[in-house]
Parts: structure tokens; sequence; C-alpha cells
């Protein structure tokens, strides 16, 4: 398992034991499963912002422009599985 899906996780079930989501009786796991991956998505965003910040200090520009790609089609994805995650509270009414 990747850092990145250990670190969710942990996340995930710290904002649980906060949430006052966690006051309800058993999330749907379909909805679950769909804000695990927005969240995965996030994550991974901040850590491309950040390896894109630190290209551009060292001056590596054409780094920082491959990285901003990355960027880019992360958040393509986060923005999918949000509008899945809506769409499934839509239809289930979660």
């Amino acid at each position: 398992m990747g850092l990145f899906v250990r670190i969710a996780r942990k996340l995930t079930l710290d904002q649980r034991k906060i949430s006052p989501m966690a006051e309800k009786p058993n999330p749907c796991l379909g909805q679950q499963e769909l804000i695990d991956e927005v969240q995965l998505h996030l994550m991974r965003i901040s850590e491309l912002s950040r390896a894109t910040a630190e290209a551009l200090a060292a001056g590596s520009e054409g780094l920082a422009l491959e990285i901003d790609k990355e960027v880019e089609r992360e958040l393509g994805m986060k923005e999918r599985a949000m509008g899945a995650l809506h769409q499934h509270r839509k239809e289930h009414g979660c």
C-alpha cells in the first residue's frame, strides 16, 4: 500500500473520530469510497503542487512544467470524483 493511501486512510479515520458525520449510523459504503477517492486526489494535488514549487525554486522550469501537467491531470480526476460523489448523493439520498 502506497504512502498516499496510508496517509489518506489515516486522515479519513481521524476525521471520522471528530466529524459530526461520525454520529450517523453506518455511512453508505459507496459514498465513503467516493469521499476516499476525492481525498486521495486532493492529497496528490497538494504533493504535486509542492514539487512544482520546489522545481521552480531550484530553477528547473522544464521539470516544473512536467509536474504542472500532472497537477492539471489530477485536478481533472478530482473533479470527476467530486461529480461522482455529488451524483451518488443525489441518487441515494446520502
